[in-house]
């Protein structure tokens, strides 16, 4: 006795019977559908001032990114060059700190080719970092002030 119904043209199982109650149950060939809809998060996308269209924010991949993911493989097999690409990094790392110290304009920012690897070695970059973190943890706890007066500071001292 055959428990499943089979489409002919296709081969694909369309009903099956269900052993407890004899009854056929039609099988779903398609994928069950998303109750939700997708939502891009808003860390990628910024409103612009017109409201019409989303600017996307998310930096796509470059020659740089490339030539990053390659610098593994190179250095395996050849580490003179690694030697030499580390040198060299070093000091444009050095060159790009001291030109942004000199800079006028506060949005522009020079950065070395490997700036992500170094960034992590150089005390600098650490401090920076560390830097811009703990003001934004200030700039939330400014804004806590500013929304609940002075009652958000009396919970913090009791």
């Amino acid at each position: 006795m055959m428990n499943t119904k089979k489409d002919e043209e296709t081969g694909e199982a369309l009903t099956k019977r269900n052993i407890e109650t004899g009854e056929e149950e039609y099988i779903l060939t398609t994928a069950p559908r998303r109750k939700t809809t997708f939502k891009i998060p808003p860390t990628y996308t910024k409103k612009s001032n017109d409201y019409k269209h989303n600017i996307n924010l998310d930096l796509s991949p470059t020659f740089s990114t490339a030539l990053l993911f390659l610098l593994p493989t190179t250095i395996f097999f050849y580490p003179i060059l690694g030697i030499v690409t580390v040198m060299i990094e070093a000091i444009i790392h050095v060159w790009a700190h001291r030109k942004n110290k000199s800079l006028k304009n506060p949005h522009l920012y020079y950065q070395s080719p490997l700036h992500i690897i170094c960034k992590e070695f150089c005390g600098a970059c650490r401090e920076e970092e560390a830097k811009v973190k703990i003001s934004k943890i200030q700039e939330k706890r400014a804004d806590k002030i500013k929304k609940y007066g002075l009652e958000y500071v009396r919970r913090i001292v009791t």
